[in-house]
């Protein structure tokens, strides 16, 4: 995973929180994905493309943990949904 990669939730995902857990659904694959509290932030930071920073940022928000191990979490939790087919890398848009 490059350091600097924007991902953004792949278009066959939806999701849905249920009391404390959230679920993502893959239309594609027919597969559940349940998530715990960390990777639902990290998750939630994807509404629209982000990368690991953005996600860090959240993780540092909701939990108070420190921007580094934030920042380690967030590529870890990142790569776990790209792998998953969850989350899709997405290229800038070409400058104007």
């Amino acid at each position: 995973m490059e350091a600097d990669a924007r991902y953004a939730r792949t278009a066959t995902t939806l999701s849905e929180r249920f009391d404390a857990q959230t679920v993502v659904l893959d239309h594609a694959s027919g597969r559940a994905v349940r998530l715990n509290a960390s990777a639902a932030c990290v998750w939630d930071a994807l509404v629209e493309p982000g990368d690991a920073e953005r996600a860090a940022g959240a993780l540092v928000g909701r939990f108070g943990i420190a921007p580094d191990v934030a920042l380690a979490d967030a590529r870890a939790t990142l790569a776990a949904l790209a792998e998953r087919g969850l989350v899709t890398p997405v290229t800038a848009a070409p400058p104007a």
